[in-house]
């Protein structure tokens, strides 16, 4: 057997033990607590059974751990507030405290969700694709531009690319005669 199987049959045993103990009611002070623990294991034991029948393996790799950014460790950190208050939520006593602290915890899970759809947005391959463009594709859009008389277009690229140089870059003359150029056409046009 491999190690997902004996986790599965580890699993497997602690959750039939644990639902004895909850037909028995062994330790009847904690009745709230085997239950929770119950459903932890049967949880596991299901998760584990059911990957085992799929042949799908979780590998983590620990050196992709240092391509990490700060928006990832910001999200985890959330994360991990989020679900110790969610948690801790559950075990207190006074029901006015359980409620703040879920209503808390349900704030910090809004906030989760709100950075990773922003976190995947910024990150999109749509998001600006002009700012992976070369200076010759830029160049032949506002080309296009001009001939079709979108000469707004062909400035606001023109201005784009004049800013993606460096400061000594010798093509900024060149793009500033063309900002000109343009500049004049939208004049004669309009």
């Amino acid at each position: 057997m491999g190690g997902t199987d004996n986790f599965t049959l580890i699993t497997g045993i602690a959750s039939l033990i644990g639902f004895a103990i909850q037909i028995f009611d062994v330790f009847p002070t904690f009745a709230r607590f085997r239950r929770d623990a119950l459903l932890l294991a049967v949880g596991l034991f299901i998760g584990s059974f059911v990957s085992g029948l799929s042949r799908s393996q979780v590998t983590i790799d620990l050196r992709s751990l240092q391509s990490v950014t700060p928006m990832q460790m910001l999200i985890g950190a959330v994360a991990l507030v989020t679900a110790f208050l969610l948690i801790s939520a559950r075990f207190q006593a006074n029901s006015d405290h359980r409620q703040e602290t879920y209503a808390v915890g349900f704030c910090g899970a809004g906030l989760i969700v709100a950075l990773l759809i922003g976190y995947s947005i910024y990150n999109s391959d749509g998001y600006d694709q002009r700012k992976e463009l070369s200076l010759d594709e830029k160049l032949i859009l506002v080309q296009h531009s001009r001939a079709t008389g979108n000469y707004d277009r062909a400035l606001d690229i023109l201005q784009k690319a004049k800013n993606g140089l460096d400061s000594g870059d010798e093509r900024i003359k060149s793009i500033d005669r063309q900002i000109d150029e343009v500049t004049k056409q939208q004049v004669s046009s309009s």
